[in-house]
């Protein structure tokens, strides 16, 4: 009677085990150690021995912070990065050394799993109105700002911006969403700076331009009101002291000798 289980030997086994990886998996892990070879090289590094776990942890530490694409020298997408990470892991664990798992690898890990840049900038998904409505003060509170900024703060940051680059209410109304020109009036206000090259706009032009002579006699500067005030409080002397009074108008002094 035929035996059920066959007999394995230990080198079939082994051979069995290498089998089971498929091709791409191969690939991916000779790729890996290709790229961390190639570091070592530039670098003049020599390459660690996988039992001192920590001389390993802190070359590639340094590695995952500066693996860049050797087409263009620009940064490995997150899922590359991640990639590259296993495929190393693959190649170590056949030293008995788990640059995943191991704790003389967790700083390492650490820094690897925040390198590289997302390759999709943007997902066409529905987003919950509550996950919306709370965006801004969660990136407020993530980067750390000085302020929880709102949704509605950056609305109407990019109103005033767009308002004082001379764009059209039309134009503004049909990024903001307002329906109407008088509900964006209240957002373009006049800056600091703005008032400030109209002040020095003003002080120009009345220092150097000569007003015309008129036969008209001049306007008064002030009202029939405060001029009888003016009358009234000052102090008519016929002695030959001189008498000031000094008044303010709107932030200006106006001094009268008497």
């Amino acid at each position: 009677m035929a035996e059920r289980f066959a007999s394995v030997s230990e080198d079939e086994l082994c051979r069995l085990i290498e089998e089971k990886d498929s091709k791409n998996t191969k690939r991916a892990t000779k790729a890996s150690v290709k790229v961390f070879n190639e570091y070592l090289q530039e670098k003049n590094l020599d390459e660690p021995y996988h039992d001192n776990k920590v001389t390993l942890a802190n070359v590639l530490k340094r590695f995952y912070a500066k693996a860049r694409k050797k087409s263009d020298g620009s940064p490995y997408s997150k899922s590359s990065m991640t990639s590259l990470r296993f495929g190393l892991n693959r190649h170590f664990k056949t030293k008995e050394t788990d640059i995943i798992q191991d704790p003389e690898f967790a700083e390492a890990n650490k820094k690897g799993s925040k390198i590289g840049v997302d390759s999709v900038c943007f997902d066409n998904m529905v987003v919950g109105e509550r996950t919306l409505g709370e965006k801004m003060k969660c990136i407020s509170k993530v980067a750390e700002l000085s302020k929880i900024y709102t949704n509605h703060s950056i609305r109407a940051t990019a109103v005033t911006i767009l308002d004082k680059c001379g764009y059209e209410a039309r134009h503004i109304m049909a990024d903001s969403g307002h329906k109407s020109k008088s509900s964006i009036r209240s957002y373009c206000k006049t800056d600091t700076s703005t008032k400030k090259q109209k002040s020095e706009s003003m002080a120009a032009v009345t220092s150097t331009v000569a007003l015309p002579e008129s036969n008209m006699p001049p306007s008064p500067l002030l009202s029939l009101s405060q001029e009888e005030f003016l009358m009234c409080d000052v102090s008519v002397s016929t002695s030959t002291t001189q008498v000031s009074k000094t008044y303010n108008f709107s932030n200006c002094n106006a001094i009268f000798n008497n």
